[in-house]
């Protein structure tokens, strides 16, 4: 799959992509990382498919993820380039004690939307165990977890049965290591279990102000938000399954970044669509298969 973005030109951008898979993805970035790297009001994005889950201990698809990644905090997430890695993001400090002990302490100061309090460590062990707990479909990504101990308010460790290395690249910076509020899910569920399409709780730059199913979703930013300011005010979007058809609605200015079809590459890089100067959103992105 080849990406780009950027407040640059059209053309530069299409010579700059590089190779990665999966979701909204803009140079190399998740979208959640692509909302950093450039400005404007509206940032309006194709996705493959519409949301179906905001649950991360339920998730099934890349594109929940992909919203997530902006709704709520993770304890790490993907290094934004073409080479895998990871880094901090609601964590101060994370280590690997020994093959099934991990240490983390989680920053303050990051606040659940709606008066439900700071995130803690309590919220990272009930995120965490609710997923073994209500034998979720996506407990695989948590291999041999046991349970979470609670060391104080902000420090915890993550207890494996056993070694598990896709801890570090699948578990922690992907879908089921989303935190959410156990005050927050608590009140909206008794049992703690899956909340579907319901947010009780954001703790991310964004908070889902709309979704139409298979017409849009609609992010806004999220007022409780107390970390580095995202670069858009709002970010739409649209679910256009066929490739085609989302070529057809990059050319017509209808969406600002959108994978293209292998047969349509060539033709991009060597006659990248004008940037329309009466639109106030970025056109600055492309993803093309191959």
């Amino acid at each position: 799959m080849r990406h780009i973005t950027g407040n640059v030109s059209r053309r530069a951008l299409l010579e700059t992509g590089a190779a990665v898979g999966g979701g909204i993805i803009v140079a190399g970035m998740p979208l959640s990382q692509a909302i950093w790297a450039a400005a404007g009001k509206v940032l309006k994005a194709r996705a493959t498919g519409d949301i179906d889950k905001l649950d991360p201990g339920f998730y099934n698809n890349s594109y929940n993820v992909d919203v997530m990644n902006c709704i709520y905090s993770k304890l790490t997430r993907y290094k934004a380039g073409s080479e895998w890695g990871w880094e901090l993001e609601a964590a101060e400090k994370i280590e690997q004690v020994d093959s099934t002990h991990i240490r983390f302490r989680v920053k303050k100061g990051i606040t659940f939307a709606g008066g439900h309090g700071e995130m803690t460590a309590r919220d990272v062990k009930f995120s965490f165990e609710r997923i073994i707990k209500h034998n979720s479909p996506v407990k695989l990504d948590w291999g041999p977890l046991d349970h979470i101990d609670v060391e104080d308010d902000y420090t915890g460790v993550i207890v494996l049965k056993g070694p598990f290395v896709p801890l570090w690249n699948i578990a922690l910076p992907y879908g089921c290591g989303h935190i959410v509020s156990e005050d927050a899910v608590m009140k909206a569920n008794k049992d703690g279990g899956d909340f579907g399409m319901n947010p009780p709780a954001f703790s991310g730059p964004y908070v889902l102000a709309d979704w139409k199913p298979n017409q849009y979703v609609l992010l806004t930013r999220n007022p409780d938000w107390s970390g580095p300011k995202p670069g858009f005010d709002e970010i739409r979007i649209v679910p256009i399954a066929d490739d085609k058809a989302a070529e057809r609605a990059y050319r017509a200015g209808d969406v600002d970044f959108s994978k293209i079809s292998v047969d349509s590459l060539a033709g991009f890089k060597s006659s990248p669509p004008p940037t329309p100067r009466s639109r106030k959103s970025p056109r600055s992105g492309i993803i093309g298969s191959g």
